[in-house]
C-alpha cells in the first residue's frame, strides 16, 4: 500500500514538473484535456500569467487560450469516450458501461444548462 502511495505521489510530481515545464497554450490545453476547471488552472499556472488576465483569457470565446481549453476538453472527452467504449464489451470492466452512461448523462445536463442559462459545465 504505501508503495503503491509513492508511486502515486512520484507520477503526480512528474505531471508537476512537466506542466511547469510547458509552455502556457500547450498546459492549457493538456488540463483541458483531464477536464480541469478554469479556477483550477488559474491557480496551477499563476506562475506562468496572472490569474486575473488567465481566467479572463480562458473564458472569453475566441481567444486563443479559450480555444485552446475548449479544444483539449473535447480531446479529452473523445479519448475519454473511446476507451470507455472500448471496455464496455469486456467482462472484467463491469463499471465500463455505467460510466460511459454517466459520462453521457452529464454531457446532455451540461448542455441543457448552457442552452438555458448560458453557462458552460
Amino acid at each position: 500500500m504505501n508503495n503503491e502511495l509513492n508511486q502515486k505521489m512520484e507520477t503526480n510530481k512528474d505531471f508537476r514538473e512537466e506542466l511547469q515545464a510547458m509552455p502556457l497554450n500547450d498546459a492549457v490545453m493538456k488540463l483541458g484535456e483531464f477536464n480541469v476547471s478554469v479556477e483550477d488552472i488559474c491557480f496551477l499556472l499563476s506562475d506562468k500569467m496572472d490569474s486575473k488576465r488567465l481566467r479572463a483569457e480562458l473564458v472569453i470565446d475566441g481567444t486563443e487560450l479559450n480555444t485552446l481549453y475548449r479544444k483539449g476538453k473535447v480531446l479529452g472527452k473523445i479519448d475519454r469516450r473511446r476507451s470507455l467504449s472500448a471496455l464496455v464489451g469486456n467482462v472484467k470492466a463491469k463499471d465500463a458501461f455505467k460510466n460511459f452512461t454517466e459520462e453521457q448523462t452529464d454531457d446532455k445536463v451540461s448542455a441543457k444548462i448552457k442552452s438555458n442559462f448560458g453557462l458552460d459545465c
